[in-house]
């Protein structure tokens, strides 16, 4: 369950979750793949899309912990258990992914450091020292819980 087409941080997921599949020789699925509005709402609705692929669908990647506890929400509306039946993942470690029912598995990102390293590029740019569009890498960090 993703975000709009146009957003770099879901294009670059997306090519991840392609290039995954490729090194695992698995055929990607386009069906499998939903575009969202980064909402709540609009995610619960995903996953009802999703679960009507019941025989294809095991797990599912959320664009972010909103959007994968309105997942488990639909989910559990559908009868179904998590990770049992389905396995749940969102991206950002968010408090609430702790207290969810299960615990929520996500991929927390150093909020910190890019909050450091944004404040250093645009005071760089402000300044005059950095002309150059540039992109940094960060390392996350998968923080397994009970959804998958």
């Amino acid at each position: 369950i993703t975000g709009s087409s146009d957003n770099t941080p879901a294009i670059e997921r997306l090519k991840g979750y392609r290039e995954t599949l490729e090194a695992a020789g698995i055929p990607y699925d386009p069906e499998l793949v939903k575009r969202t509005n980064f909402n709540a709402p609009s995610a619960y609705a995903a996953m009802q899309n999703l679960l009507d692929l019941t025989d294809k669908v095991s797990g599912v990647f959320a664009y972010n912990d909103i959007m994968a506890i309105a997942a488990i929400c639909a989910i559990h509306d559908a009868g179904l258990r998590i990770p049992e039946d389905i396995a749940v993942v969102g991206v950002d470690d968010i408090p609430i992914a702790a207290y969810t029912t299960p615990r929520l598995t996500t991929v927390a990102q150093p909020l910190q450091e890019m909050s450091k390293l944004a404040t250093q590029l645009l005071l760089g740019r402000i300044g005059g020292n950095e002309k150059e569009p540039q992109k940094h890498v960060l390392e996350t960090k998968l923080v397994v819980r009970k959804t998958s």
